[in-house]
């Protein structure tokens, strides 16, 4: 008789507990929107971002530290422009 009260109790545990996962997924998508407002105020710092990411990849041997140098220096010299 003991093995069959438990065996019940069993089967309505896990199925409420995946009928609440579901659910759960919505939470995780409404964190990426905050992220996104702080990049857009500074245009200038997100263009020079940009560019580091392209070479980096591109440049395995190490000239990524160089590259990242220049893109800081690019932004002074478009506003002159």
């Amino acid at each position: 008789k003991k093995i069959p009260s438990s065996q019940k109790l069993a089967p309505p545990r896990p199925r409420p507990r995946q009928r609440r996962r579901p659910p759960a997924s919505p939470p995780p998508e409404s964190p990426p929107p905050p992220p996104p407002p702080p990049p857009s105020p500074p245009p200038l710092s997100t263009l020079p971002s940009l560019i580091t990411i392209t070479i980096t990849p591109t440049t395995n041997n190490g000239s990524a530290a160089a590259a990242a140098t220049v893109v800081n220096l690019s932004p002074p010299k478009s506003q002159t422009w």
